[in-house]
């Protein structure tokens, strides 16, 4: 399968999710450092740690926070890293009007915190073509994210984190625990892992790979090949149009929380609906090199396969 045109529509933001750098479920967070703490217990990491006093503050001290999706304050003074990155990466349309609004205060809710997050990944991603080993991947909102509030894949990330950390001195007081790097290379691997392991489903594993694979390859293009602009494209849409095949496919991605449907204020259905709009799951953001953004919040990409071939004629 190919990607060869893709037709763009706005989507609506939901209350909760205004910005990818805000926490996506409040609920969600709070099982995870829940669900992190347990873990953390069981590993037999925590005995001599007293250091530590707030329960709330074990997953920060050992991966700190998210360069990547956290709040923090930021430069975007005409000279500042921030604004050459801006410069570098972003349209001239985004250039001019950031320029226009900066020093005002439309500038960092309109133009800061949407794109800021998308020219830290995108530099990281030249640094990571170029032979550097990437750690924009790192911090304790971000692994939470890759978690996609599924219990098991939870698990999976917090175990091979904490693995890691088997061997070392427990008494420190180097903060974070695990470098990004470390964490970096770890989620990249469960990321690769995820993916990989499609391939084994019966009856449609090459198939659906291959489908995740120009989603994921589409997202990563639109990111990091052209222009950013302060309106990202961040999920596709399907209609009625697409084939019985492929709607299967989507279905199956769906039902091994591979691609989720983006649920919002007038969409609160999460099961697969044939005419809808979908994002990848954040486990798979870090192979792409894509953000961790919910669908919803910026735009959808109508993606238009190649046609199937048709079944040849006997005789």
């Amino acid at each position: 399968m190919r990607l060869f045109s893709t037709a763009l529509r706005p989507q609506p933001i939901p209350l909760a999710q205004e910005h990818g750098n805000r926490p996506y479920s409040a609920g969600i967070t709070l099982f995870a450092r829940t669900l992190f703490n347990r873990r953390l217990a069981a590993s037999g990491f925590l005995d001599d740690q007293n250091q530590i006093t707030n329960p709330q503050e074990y997953i920060e001290a050992f991966l700190g926070r998210s360069e990547l999706l956290d709040d923090k304050d930021e430069d975007w003074s005409e000279s500042s890293q921030n604004m050459q990155l801006l410069k570098r990466f972003c349209s001239v349309e985004t250039i001019f009007r950031a320029e226009r609004l900066l020093g005002t205060p439309k500038f960092m809710p309109e133009i800061a915190r949407k794109i800021h997050g998308a020219l830290l990944l995108r530099k990281s991603y030249e640094e990571l073509r170029g032979g550097t080993e990437s750690e924009i991947y790192s911090g304790a909102t971000l692994m939470i994210r890759c978690g996609d509030a599924n219990p098991r894949r939870l698990i999976r990330i917090y175990n091979a984190l904490l693995l890691v950390l088997r061997g070392r001195a427990r008494r420190t007081t180097k903060r974070p625990f695990l470098t990004v790097k470390e964490q970096t290379r770890i989620i990249r691997r469960l990321s690769t892992s995820a993916l990989v392991r499609v391939q084994s489903e019966p009856q449609c594993g090459k198939e659906l790979y291959d489908f995740l694979s120009v989603v994921g390859d589409f997202m990563r293009r639109t990111l990091h090949d052209v222009p950013l602009t302060t309106d990202q494209i961040t999920s596709i849409s399907i209609d009625n149009d697409i084939t019985d095949r492929r709607w299967m496919l989507v279905q199956r991605a769906v039902e091994l929380g591979l691609l989720y449907p983006n649920v919002g204020p007038q969409k609160r259905d999460e099961m697969p609906n044939r005419e809808g709009t979908y994002h990848l799951a954040f486990i798979l953001g870090s192979w792409y090199c894509s953000m961790l953004l919910a669908g919803l919040m910026g735009r959808s990409a109508r993606v238009l396969f190649a046609r199937e071939p048709k079944p040849k004629a006997e005789g």
